[in-house]
């Protein structure tokens, strides 16, 4: 660690930096966090605003590579337990052969019939009442107006397995539905199983949005009142980095930067407080939020399902469709993705440091696929299509050339001139008032070719 400051600091803070490298080597991060936390003090009270700052840095850096650290416990210990599955799965593959070859010490049929009653693909924790359950996908699409729960015993792999289905382009009745409203959404209440009506599900099950306003359903229950603004702020950070254990220190350093250490300490503990008793209102019993190894954590007994991961996963499905031809099945994927896109990725948090790259990455996903999907409705001939989702892209951005240019020609396949004239002015002012631009070469052609027409 460099030296800092002047020549007339004391020798114990020269001291106390190299003894802070020192420990840093061998990986005494608590430590030199401590230490980090000690000198940032000393500075402030002398005033020395640039060595506090450069401390500040340091700070944060030392945080960083403890929660690197936290990750790789994290991650060893699921290789360690994913390991022992592998040779489990193993040697009931074995026993499998052996039964088939006619092995001498396995083979007995009451040996098979146990084997093969036994679930493999699920952890030994649940019990044979919750494979009754509606999944976690079924819940969902209901909450959705839609799936076997709203339409029917019709199977789940029907509904989510799209990539089977045999889809023809001038099959209109296959366009992706686009989901409920926000309003009729939450109007909609789902029936629980009664065993869940008595409180005797082993954990809850989270629906999170965290596209658009964020909510937060337990239970297909929406959970309104929220003792501490904070400890939401904290759920979210936990839930959008995906359970994954975050030290204390980078809540503190997060949403309590400018306070003293013994404060922010005090203050995390208030607000984890509080969310625990804001999420075991609907769950009592259940620690919804663990912690270990100085590292806060989602109980990994929860089932949850995230709006904004599911709208990668479908807009990544589709892409590869899409390169692989499949074009009508990657259009599957593209409208389901764009129906969960209900607004940007913690849009009330626009000001928190920690989700603006999350949520540029998630929006330029947005208006690449909508742009897709758009072109596809157009080339169809399903221009009504074609014409919502380019006004629904330019309510999010009226910069967005491509959907006026895609409007311009829908409304001129329609025979609405006056209407592709009237889009081309619309895109002509928003580029010179928002960009300071005009419009592109294309689009200006294509002005001309309408009005010359």
């Amino acid at each position: 660690m460099p030296k800092m400051g002047n020549p007339g600091r004391p020798v114990e803070e020269l001291i106390s930096c190299r003894a802070a490298s020192e420990l840093l080597k061998v990986d005494q991060c608590e430590q030199v966090i401590e230490l980090l936390r000690q000198a940032q003090a000393t500075s402030k009270r002398m005033g020395d605003m640039v060595r506090s700052q450069i401390l500040a840095v340091a700070h944060r850096t030392c945080l960083a590579c403890r929660q690197s650290r936290s990750e790789v416990e994290w991650h060893r210990r699921a290789l360690e337990e994913a390991s022992q599955r592998e040779s489990e799965l193993k040697e009931q593959f074995r026993t499998i052969l052996n039964l088939i070859a006619g092995g001498k010490e396995t083979g007995s049929q009451k040996e098979l019939f146990s084997f093969f009653a036994t679930d493999l693909t699920r952890p030994e924790r649940e019990s044979p009442q919750s494979l009754k359950r509606p999944s976690l996908w079924q819940r969902l699409q209901s909450l959705l107006g839609r799936g076997p729960l709203a339409r029917g015993p019709e199977s789940e792999s029907a509904v989510v397995s799209v990539e089977a289905r045999n889809l023809s382009p001038t099959d209109k009745a296959e366009r992706p539905t686009v989901p409920l409203s926000m309003p009729e959404r939450e109007a909609i209440t789902v029936p629980l199983l009664e065993k869940e009506q008595q409180g005797e599900q082993a954990s809850p099950t989270l629906v999170v949005y965290c596209l658009g306003p964020f909510r937060l359903y337990q239970n297909d229950r929406l959970i309104t009142a929220w003792n501490s603004l904070k400890g939401q702020c904290i759920l979210k950070y936990l839930v959008a980095h995906g359970g994954r254990p975050i030290a204390k220190d980078i809540f503190m350093d997060l949403f309590w930067r400018d306070s003293d250490p013994e404060a922010a300490r005090r203050n995390l503990h208030q607000a984890i407080y509080s969310l625990r008793q804001t999420l075991r209102r609907g769950h009592l019993g259940f620690q919804h939020i663990q912690f270990e190894n100085d590292c806060y954590l989602l109980n990994p007994e929860m089932d949850i399902w995230l709006d904004s991961e599911e709208f990668e996963r479908h807009v990544q499905v589709g892409r590869r469709l899409e390169a692989a031809s499949q074009l009508v099945e990657a259009m599957v994927q593209y409208g389901i993705a764009e129906g969960l896109y209900q607004g940007d990725f913690l849009e009330e948090d626009l000001y928190q440091d920690w989700s603006r790259v999350r949520r540029e990455h998630i929006r330029a996903a947005y208006f690449d696929i909508a742009g897709r999907l758009s072109e596809y409705y157009a080339q169809q001939g399903e221009y009504t299509a074609a014409i919502a989702l380019c006004q629904k892209v330019l309510a999010r951005d009226n910069c967005r050339e491509e959907a006026h240019h895609r409007l311009m020609r829908c409304y001129l396949a329609q025979g609405q001139r006056h209407l592709a004239v009237r889009q081309y002015q619309a895109c002509v002012q928003a580029l010179k008032e928002e960009l300071a631009l005009a419009p592109s070469e294309d689009t200006v052609a294509l002005y001309r070719r309408i009005t010359t027409a």
